[in-house]
C-alpha cells in the first residue's frame, strides 16, 4: 500500500552525473525541499548507485588519407539485465579519445578530447613524444582508444574502454 501524499521522483539516465570509474556507479547527494519552497532538509550523505550495466560495442573503422586519420565507431549500447530479461537503456553519446603517435617505438599516449558523437579526425603531427621527450621526426603510425565518458579522465580505468583502433600506418 502506498501513501498518496508521498512524492516519487525519477531521474532520467541522461540527467545523472558521469560514472565514477572507481565505484563503477553514480555518486550523488540529495535534499528535500517543501512544495512551497520555504523549508529544505540538509544534504544527504553521498550515495553510490551501482550501474550493473552491460555495454555492447559495435563496429569501428580507421582510415587514412592525406595525413588525416578519420576514426568512426558505432555508439556503445547500454543494457541492464533484471531477472533474466535484458532492457535497453539507450546508447552513449559522449566519449573520451586518447591517441598515440609513433613509429612502432612506444610513443606516449595523449588525451585528445571529449567528443559528442561517434567520429573524430586527427591530423598527423610533425613530431611526437616518447617518455615526454619530443622527437624530431614525424610519426608513421597512429593508435586510438575510445573510452566512455567518466567522471575522471584516466586511461588506466579499463572498465570504461570501449574501442582500440590501430596501430594504423599514416
Amino acid at each position: 500500500m502506498s501513501d498518496k501524499d508521498i512524492k516519487v521522483i525519477r531521474i532520467k539516465k541522461e540527467d545523472l552525473p558521469a560514472i565514477n570509474p572507481k565505484t563503477e556507479g553514480y555518486n550523488f547527494r540529495y535534499r528535500i525541499i517543501s512544495e512551497d519552497k520555504n523549508r529544505t532538509s540538509h544534504w544527504s550523505s553521498q550515495i553510490s548507485l551501482s550501474t550493473d550495466y552491460t555495454y555492447v560495442v559495435g563496429n569501428k573503422n580507421i582510415s587514412v588519407s592525406g595525413g588525416v586519420a578519420s576514426i568512426t565507431w558505432e555508439p556503445v549500447k547500454i543494457n541492464k539485465v533484471v531477472s533474466g530479461t535484458t532492457y535497453s537503456l539507450g546508447t552513449e553519446s559522449e566519449y573520451d579519445v586518447w591517441v598515440r603517435w609513433d613509429k612502432n617505438d612506444s610513443g606516449d599516449w595523449a588525451y585528445k578530447q571529449r567528443v559528442q558523437g561517434t567520429s573524430i579526425s586527427l591530423i598527423k603531427p610533425s613530431t611526437y613524444f616518447i617518455n615526454n621527450v619530443e622527437t624530431s621526426t614525424p610519426p608513421t603510425f597512429v593508435t586510438v582508444e575510445i573510452f566512455l565518458k567518466g567522471l575522471k579522465i584516466d586511461r588506466s580505468i579499463s572498465y570504461l574502454k570501449s574501442y582500440t583502433l590501430g596501430p594504423q600506418a599514416i
